[in-house]
């Protein structure tokens, strides 16, 4: 953790940061059995929620869903990006709201996930989601891996696509907006309470 010139900047180091603390909580073992899964689930889903971040309002950028070619529009539209090249999944439109209706959405807020879904530590070469009996198996290694690789993918194109997004415009505003209300500027309004950490440029 440090200082850093840029978002791309800092991504390069949080992004992996996030991963390697998911790779801990699925390497340790509770005392009555069973691995960090809440924590970790909510580590990786914060990673598709970012890389879904970047692009959502992006001129060009589409993700095929229900053989559509979607747009990434809001927030709730970041679970999208499964089904973009970063990641490679092909899930229909209802199986992307349940996956972030269900599970990483409550799981963010509430510290729980919905009925009908179920973490599991799983194995890296089995699917990371799979909906079966009316039940949504999460599986943990199967889901760590997919990150790892759609964080490769998406650092390799970082540049051309995070500092032009609508993400990190909204970002600085509020940051600049944040930097007038600590010098008293009247008639500031303070950002909301999901404006970021980052400082200036060193």
């Amino acid at each position: 953790m440090g200082l850093h010139p840029d978002e791309v900047s800092m991504l390069r180091e949080s992004l992996p940061e996030y991963l390697r603390l998911a790779e801990m909580g699925l390497g340790t073992t509770k005392p009555g059995g069973g691995v960090l899964g809440y924590p970790t689930t909510a580590l990786l889903m914060a990673v598709v929620d970012a890389l879904g971040s970047f692009v959502r309002g992006h001129s060009t950028f589409r993700v095929k869903i229900d053989s559509v070619d979607r747009v990434v529009e809001k927030a709730s539209d970041h679970i999208f990006i499964l089904n973009s090249d970063f990641f490679g999944f092909h899930f229909s439109e209802a199986q992307l709201r349940d996956i972030y209706g269900l599970c990483r959405s409550p799981l963010t807020h509430n510290a729980v996930v919905g009925r009908g879904h179920m973490l599991v530590p799983g194995d890296p070469s089995a699917p990371a989601f799979e909906f079966r009996d009316g039940v949504v198996e999460t599986n943990l290694a199967g889901l760590l891996k997919a990150c790892r690789t759609a964080v490769t993918v998406f650092l390799g194109v970082a540049d051309s696509v995070v500092a032009t997004s609508k993400a990190v415009r909204e970002l600085r505003e509020k940051a600049a907006r944040a930097e007038l209300l600590r010098e008293g500027v009247p008639g500031t309004t303070a950002p909301s309470a999901s404006a970021s950490a980052m400082g200036r440029k060193p």
